[in-house]
């Protein structure tokens, strides 16, 4: 099978209340990445950047992309391996790419991507919530609100608190309305320094945390490591987890005890494996999530994470509710805390083309390298 051409189309998806330390988020920029094949086989890929670089790097993104789409004409694409010569170019960009190939690869032989990146795959991954609402009591009704909706496990963001004292009573409400059974994670995005990330963990461990994610700023595995050794929590890096070299870095200087990985941060659904098998080496757990992704990103995490080696915690996937619109045809449900494995080829989605059109961006637009 042959790669003929790379195309994409650039989407701007508007995004439902969601707040972080990072601030506000009010829409998803990206690109979807299809590439064509001379068997008639179409696979499709997800390019979108973090949300604090969406803007300032799609001219970036163009130019790799031009640049995949000249060097991959007449690319043989027979295997996963082969997708081990694809030229450099951004994380974004790779992940795409590297998606779309393997989309076309699970289509042309049956088999779904989880089957192309290990031999044995979950059926199911169970998923988390995520609770991005600032105001204490929304927190609260959406914590209720996902019990109801069968999650075992929440994510409250957190780190948008000026005291220790507003942090704790908007937690202890969320544990409230969850009950003593649910799992309550922390994602404070990097928003405290050390020393703010040991005082006001200690102060939020009463409310039984199951772990938290990025406390500090990332950069330092060992103020990471510091603060691990600090807490009786277990801690989580997200922004720190930019590549295997990276992953390893924490690794070694024993800062974590769970590796987050995003696709589109470490560069693809095979990086993520990598990523995982790190973790899996040093017995500590792996949590695969998207950043607010159209389904067609959401999609391929959920492949890595039925394909992740090792320990596997509640991934970050529930993500879909928090877009206006999406760009598939069906998104993948979340049924009782846990989202299945398309049981069609490839990704097992089919993109809506004219929600893609619909949410096109004209200036950017589609490009027939």
């Amino acid at each position: 099978m042959r790669i003929t051409g790379v195309t994409w189309q650039w989407f701007r998806l508007p995004v439902r209340r969601f707040s972080s330390a990072a601030g506000a988020l009010t829409e998803r920029i990206g690109a979807i990445v299809r590439l064509t094949t001379d068997t008639g086989i179409v696979g499709i890929g997800e390019a979108a950047p973090l949300p604090d670089r969406q803007t300032d790097t799609m001219a970036e993104i163009n130019e790799d992309l031009k640049r995949m789409a000249d060097s991959l004409a007449g690319y043989e694409l027979n295997s996963a391996q082969s997708l081990d010569e694809l030229p450099e170019a951004s994380a974004a960009v790779s992940c795409a790419v590297e998606t779309a190939g393997l989309d076309a690869l699970g289509r042309v032989q049956g088999v779904s991507v989880a089957s192309l990146l290990a031999p044995a795959i979950r059926d199911s991954v169970a998923v988390n919530a995520v609770i991005a609402e600032p105001d204490a009591r929304l927190a609260g009704e959406a914590a209720r609100a996902a019990l109801q909706a069968g999650f075992a496990c929440i994510k409250l963001k957190v780190g948008m608190e000026r005291t220790i004292e507003s942090e704790c009573a908007r937690v202890a409400l969320v544990r409230e309305s969850l009950g003593p059974e649910v799992l309550l994670r922390l994602d404070a995005n990097g928003a405290w320094s050390p020393g703010q990330a040991i005082r006001i963990i200690r102060s939020l461990a009463q409310y039984q945390l199951d772990l938290v994610e990025q406390p500090i700023a990332p950069g330092d595995p060992k103020d990471m490591a510091a603060v691990r050794s600090a807490v009786n929590v277990p801690i989580a890096a997200d922004e720190d987890v930019t590549d295997e070299a990276a992953a390893l870095r924490l690794v070694e200087a024993n800062a974590v005890d769970c590796l987050v990985v995003k696709l589109v941060v470490v560069g693809g659904p095979r990086a993520a494996m990598r990523i995982a098998e790190i973790a899996k080496k040093a017995r500590i757990s792996t949590i695969v999530t998207t950043s607010i992704e159209s389904g067609v990103g959401v999609t391929a995490a959920l492949h890595v994470a039925a394909a992740v080696p090792g320990q596997l915690l509640h991934c970050g996937l529930a993500t879909g509710s928090f877009l206006a619109a999406d760009l598939v045809v069906q998104p993948i449900e979340v049924e009782g805390g846990y989202m299945r494995i398309p049981k069609k080829p490839g990704l097992g989605i089919e993109l809506d083309e004219a929600a893609v059109t619909r949410h096109e961006i004209p200036q950017e637009g589609r490009s027939d390298a």
